[in-house]
């Protein structure tokens, strides 16, 4: 989908939509400032989604799915360290 208005038609029809990683805009890209429909930066995501008809909830996340695996391009770009967090679920859930 090309914008973040994209998801519209779908919400309204009440079909399902979901959304993986397709790329990262390149590491020299400049950044530009915010737009309703769009804004650019260096290593920004953008994605590709998939729109199903009512009630195709499960195929669709099936074909998400093995899209992401066969890419993977979620690993292509690694998150900036503030990104990670330093505390996960196991360190204080049950405790």
């Amino acid at each position: 989908m090309p914008t973040n208005n994209a998801a519209g038609p779908a919400a309204i029809a009440g079909y399902p939509i979901i959304t993986v990683p397709l790329g990262f805009q390149p590491a020299n890209t400049t950044l530009s400032p915010a737009e309703p429909t769009r804004a650019m930066g260096p290593n920004m995501p953008f994605g590709i989604s998939f729109i199903g008809t009512a009630f195709s909830e499960f195929e669709l996340i099936t074909f998400a799915f093995a899209y992401e695996q066969a890419t993977h391009t979620r690993l292509k770009v690694l998150a900036f360290p503030e990104a990670i967090p330093k505390t996960q679920l196991v360190d204080v859930v049950g405790k």
